[in-house]
């Protein structure tokens, strides 16, 4: 009887020891997948780093350091962007090689002493980062004061990149602003001024319309070349900013793709587009009249633009000296 007791408690033992082992395993696989999974039910899947941007902190091979300086008073409008903040950095470092990516926040009024506070703002300016005013007025208190909220971005021993305010205000653009900064310190930049050529945009490199462009850039020694997106897929590595003119109102998704990977990965983008056109049929009536009719004109590029937070408007710029009259369904002016 006596030995059967002690086989019972043996085996309860065991099963305890591998319950106790099955929970610990469990647990330490669940907090490291967490660290790189989340469960993201946006629609548009804004919580959701992009492969660019993982990419981007898979391949560091030294230390980023990231420097947020945030003063305790800010304008309640930019709560959201400081909370995502929060959550993307944290994110940011679980995708990089440990040790490779860190971050801290800090209010510049607290980082050094009061009467030192002067001549570390002017420093920060050196580098890039400045100064906000605010007003404020309600019941009790009503004024001005100076606000911070931006970002440094360190490596080695590179000019530190500088993300102020206009950059990290919209919470939604934070992620590539974030990364583009990342891969300008990082990656060494391409030489040349891509115009993009192809049956969609304007060739402007043979075009009479953009000959004075051109001759400025070649004047000033600009290097310049007419640039193709690679089978769909890829603009050209030696390109380090892309010219867009002309754009055909229906673009290729895999050429939007291809720009949108260009720019994220610390390409920059200049887009010369159209927001309307002329309109042919009133062309008789406008010559008689010494005026000019124009009608909306939709353009190719702006679902990516709008991803950026740029949105084309179906509008024109008046000069005073000049009659210009804007005529749609709908709108006058």
């Amino acid at each position: 009887m006596a030995t059967r007791k002690l086989t019972h408690r043996s085996n309860t033992a065991v099963i305890v020891i591998l319950v106790l082992a099955i929970v610990i395993v469990a647990n330490v696989l669940i907090t490291t997948i967490s660290h790189h999974l989340r469960l993201d039910l946006t629609g548009d899947k804004r919580f959701t780093l992009t492969e660019a941007t993982k990419k981007t902190l898979r391949e560091l091979d030294d230390r980023v350091k990231i420097k947020l300086y945030i003063s305790e008073k800010f304008p309640n409008g930019l709560l959201p962007s400081k909370r995502r903040l929060e959550e993307l950095l944290a994110e940011y470092a679980t995708y990089a090689p440990k040790g490779y990516f860190i971050y801290n926040f800090e209010d510049p009024a607290q980082a050094v002493e009061p009467n030192e506070y002067e001549e570390f703002v002017r420093k920060l300016a050196d580098k890039g980062l400045f100064l906000n005013q605010d007003r404020v007025q309600t019941a009790t208190e009503r004024g001005a004061y100076l606000y911070m909220f931006g970002a440094l971005l360190e490596y080695r021993d590179h000019e530190p990149v500088a993300l102020n305010t206009n950059f990290l205000a919209v919470p939604e653009s934070l992620e590539y602003h974030l990364t583009r900064g990342i891969r300008s310190l990082v990656r060494p930049k391409p030489r040349f001024i891509g115009f993009l050529k192809g049956d969609d945009y304007k060739n402007v490199m043979e075009g009479r319309e953009y000959r004075s462009f051109v001759e400025f850039l070649n004047f000033h020694k600009i290097p310049i070349k007419a640039a193709t997106i690679e089978n769909r897929k890829v603009v050209p590595d030696d390109v380090r900013v892309l010219v867009i003119v002309g754009e055909s109102r229906n673009m290729h998704e895999s050429d939007l793709y291809a720009i949108d990977q260009f720019v994220m990965n610390g390409g920059r983008l200049l887009v010369m587009t159209e927001g309307v056109e002329i309109m042919q049929g009133a062309a008789s009536m406008a010559r008689q009249r010494g005026l000019q009719f124009f009608s909306p004109k939709p353009s190719g590029l702006a679902k990516l633009l709008k991803h950026y937070g740029i949105d084309i408007k179906p509008g024109i710029m008046l000069d005073l000296n000049e009659k210009v009259c804007y005529q749609s369904p709908g709108v006058r002016s």
